[in-house]
């Protein structure tokens, strides 16, 4: 019931930072963006929809900034990268996430067995759509039938413990660690539980994906806000990223150093991607694949007239 309240908090969040960036009041625009990157980042420690709500909150209010990147002062762009490193420390991965799915795959295999022994199955055609109407077909077969039921269930639970462990160590680890962790394929002739799992087992699995890409690119944010400080100053480049803390420079992907390269003028900050492989930065128009990288958007408008008065409230 929460949800519909946080994402209203966040969009507003990201129109509020649009709106101060556009008109040149920066101070406020970083203050609104790192407000809603927390939250976000807070987000992403509850349960699988909710931190796939916190993804997006941090990438809109990334959009809404980032625009605004060229015309930061120094002073700006350093408050900017160090008010979003410590924002994502705050949700440095999904075992949380992870944690809460398994404990609620088991709550919904008590739930499905307690609705089954009732025949009251309605609440999974009105919550799950089509998914709801074959599990609670399968449901219904069992009638009354109570010890086969029991035992349907129970392989349920063994296989939502199961995932449940592996998925909750997998979020600990890079991206490119997680396949040696998974079982083999699961045989789906074996499994006419299946639609219970896909439902309520991996949901973990599909939101780590948009997680991964959002921790990527709020820690390339860091670097990249502090490698503009660096222009501003007119200082050069680094050759490397070594004076970036481990944490900050560490690909969620790869789990090593984001791509980087620089001529002198300019530079390349990526990071490997869905595929798991250095494409030595190459992207599409979104910024997304192969390599990821920071979305390129246009600039906002300079504005001759001075900002208007930051209010005391």
């Amino acid at each position: 019931p929460f949800l519909a309240g946080w994402r209203l908090i966040g969009r507003a969040l990201a129109w509020q930072t649009a709106a101060e960036a556009q008109t040149g009041n920066f101070e406020s625009a970083i203050d609104t963006a790192l407000a809603a990157t927390r939250f976000g980042f807070d987000l992403t420690q509850g349960d699988a929809m909710t931190a796939n709500l916190g993804c997006t909150i941090i990438n809109d209010a990334r959009e809404a900034l980032l625009p605004a990147l060229p015309q930061l002062s120094s002073a700006q762009l350093y408050r900017l990268a160090q008010g979003l490193k410590i924002a994502a420390a705050r949700g440095p991965n999904l075992v949380n996430c992870a944690r809460y799915e398994a404990r609620q795959a088991l709550v919904a295999a008590q739930f499905s067995y307690d609705a089954a022994r009732r025949q009251d199955l309605k609440v999974f055609h009105e919550r799950l759509g089509a998914p709801g109407d074959n599990i609670a077909h399968q449901l219904e077969a069992f009638g009354s039938n109570g010890p086969a039921l029991a035992a349907f269930m129970d392989k349920y639970a063994r296989e939502a413990r199961l995932m449940g462990s592996i998925y909750t160590k997998a979020a600990a680890v890079p991206a490119s660690k997680r396949a040696e962790l998974m079982p083999k394929p699961r045989r789906e002739r074996g499994r006419p539980w299946r639609i219970l799992s896909q439902n309520f087992i991996d949901t973990p699995a599909r939101v780590q994906p948009s997680f991964d890409r959002t921790l990527a690119r709020t820690r390339m944010w860091v670097i990249a806000s502090m490698l503009e400080r660096s222009r501003r100053n007119g200082e050069p480049f680094p050759l490397d990223l070594r004076k970036f803390s481990e944490v900050v420079r560490t690909d969620p992907y790869s789990g090593g150093d984001f791509g980087y390269q620089n001529n002198g003028l300019d530079y390349k900050l990526y990071a490997n991607g869905d595929n798991l492989t250095d494409d030595a930065g190459d992207t599409d128009e979104s910024g997304l694949s192969p390599d990821l990288t920071l979305e390129k958007l246009a600039p906002y408008p300079v504005y001759s007239s001075p900002p208007p008065a930051r209010s005391k409230a």
